[in-house]
């Protein structure tokens, strides 16, 4: 395949930047290079962060139980700080594994 260079801008390092106009080659290959997650266009970037992270291990707070409609208790909600935000997660009670009690 061809590399048709489209890319409007690429960061080399931290302090080199190239920045090429619509349709200019730039000539990258063999550079290393840094981006955002949300900026890859494929495969889809939640589909990579899963590759990526999905065997890491998260920690919070069980703040409540949940059920699917079938019976209580089944899923529990934790309370996780991700990069200042506390966000809950929804996570079948036999995936957790206790640390301790609070």
């Amino acid at each position: 395949m061809r590399d048709r260079g489209l890319a409007r801008f690429v960061r080399i390092s931290k302090s080199q930047q190239i920045i090429a106009n619509p349709g200019q080659l730039i000539h990258v290959r063999n550079c290393l290079v840094e981006f955002r997650i949300n900026d890859i266009s494929f495969p889809p970037p939640d589909v990579v962060l899963c590759e990526l992270h999905g065997n890491d291990c998260l920690w919070g707070l069980v703040v409540d139980l949940s059920d699917n409609g079938e019976r209580e208790g089944k899923f529990v909600v934790v309370e996780v700080n991700v990069k200042g935000a506390i966000r809950q997660l929804v996570v079948p009670l036999e995936r957790v594994r206790e640390l301790e009690r609070v």
